[in-house]
């Protein structure tokens, strides 16, 4: 859903005053040090013939601008630079535009651990308007930017931080962990909301567009069932919950179950998988009462669907199943625009995102490179979402050695 390296600004400012050049002047010098700094110890790195230090950074979240202009997404990375990273990319040209070094930690503040900065960002999204960009990062804070540039707005400390979600409204972010989730507002600083609705982990979740609602599923634990909790947010209660098994293909399963996923735009409908008895299918529910609107895709367990993107305006759905298979929906019809043909079974498509103008989705396609383990790629590839073809390949982002193994 959104569901973020850094390079040189080239910034023109047409109406600001000196001081306010001077200013986004410094921050650009300061990136382009810093940029120079990790290029040079990756090139003395790969002469010496050693283990590579994230030569190319791992992908973690990306998103898509209001205007469809831009991408931004976020990375982490270890090596000389021992935090998250940012890139943006100009759509049309394919060619990044801007990336900066997110902050070092604040003053005070313990050092990142080895698994914080492998898992450096959580999220990474657009404010409404364009103009700042948020960031939610391993060391628990909550960071704004200006998007053209990369001089700190505002940063305020979430907590314990763990799983996180962002209203598309922009004003609410859902934090998940051992401790339930916490609804923050991001305007006031403050926590809105705060429960507890299971003693278990979420291992997914989403939040609504207007932050109402909540979709938990939890998964099986020591061969138990797993369950699927559909929140209401203002009354911090269920609406709707199912117990169970996800994998079974017994056919004396009949309970029919649901496991809403992902919502809307306009927030008026929600995403679901609906099972029984082993068998499962996509289905658009209202997002108020669950009930069932459109089934829109009948499939087995083995091939069920795994990521999924609402086109702007809610009309259409890209998909992907487990035989990696792209699928764009018309929703309005409940016809199937275009399917592409599976891929290979070792591919893991982990990030999507669809273009607010309609003709592109991002996505990436972690996959192993050579024999065994000796390497490991990630391409961050643009699809052209009016025939299911290659948009273009932004970055082959591939590495060397595994390094998080």
């Amino acid at each position: 859903m959104r569901s973020s390296l850094f390079l040189g600004l080239l910034f023109v400012a047409t109406a600001c005053s000196n001081k306010e050049g001077d200013r986004e002047g410094g921050a650009k010098a300061q990136a382009q040090k810093e940029g120079a700094h990790f290029a040079q110890a990756n090139e003395k790195q790969d002469r010496s013939g050693g283990r590579p230090q994230a030569i190319k950074a791992f992908p973690m979240c990306a998103e898509f601008s209001p205007d469809g202009k831009r991408l931004a997404i976020a990375f982490t990375a270890s090596g000389p630079y021992k935090g998250p990273l940012l890139k943006i990319w100009d759509v049309e040209t394919r060619k990044q535009s801007d990336y900066w070094p997110i902050p070092p930690l604040l003053p005070g503040k313990k050092e990142r651990s080895a698994l914080e900065i492998y898992h450096g960002v959580h999220l990474v999204a657009w404010l409404p308007g364009g103009r700042e960009i948020l960031t939610v990062e391993a060391d628990n804070m909550c960071r704004i930017r200006k998007a053209k540039v990369s001089d700190l707005v505002r940063e305020f400390d979430l907590g314990k931080a763990g799983g996180v979600d962002m209203a598309r409204n922009g004003k609410f972010l859902m934090l998940v962990n051992s401790e339930g989730y916490t609804l923050w507002n991001v305007d006031t600083e403050k926590i809105a909301k705060q429960a507890k609705p299971q003693a278990r982990w979420p291992s997914r979740f989403c939040v609504s567009p207007d932050a109402k609602r909540a979709s938990f599923w939890y998964e099986p634990s020591d061969g138990g069932p797993g369950e699927a909790l559909y929140w209401d947010l203002e009354t911090e209660k269920a609406i709707y919950t199912a117990v169970t098994d996800m994998t079974t293909d017994q056919a004396d399963q009949d309970k029919v179950a649901l496991d809403p996923f992902l919502f809307s735009p306009d927030g008026k409908t929600v995403l679901a998988h609906k099972g029984r008895g082993g068998l499962w299918g996509l289905v658009l529910c209202d997002a108020d009462t669950l009930n069932e609107l459109v089934l829109l895709k009948p499939s087995m367990w083995k091939n069920k669907t795994r990521k999924a993107a609402f086109s702007s305006d809610g009309s259409k759905l890209l998909s992907v199943d487990a035989k990696n298979c792209f699928t764009l929906h018309d929703l309005g019809t409940n016809k199937q625009i275009w399917s592409t043909a599976p891929k290979s079974p070792g591919w893991d498509i982990r990030l999507l995102s669809y273009s607010p103008t309609g003709e592109l989705a991002f996505y990436t396609n972690r996959s192993e490179l050579g024999p065994g383990l000796q390497g490991v790629g990630e391409p961050l590839i643009l699809m052209d979402t009016r025939n299911g073809a290659l948009g273009g390949v932004l970055d082959k982002n591939v590495f060397g050695p595994r390094w998080d193994k």
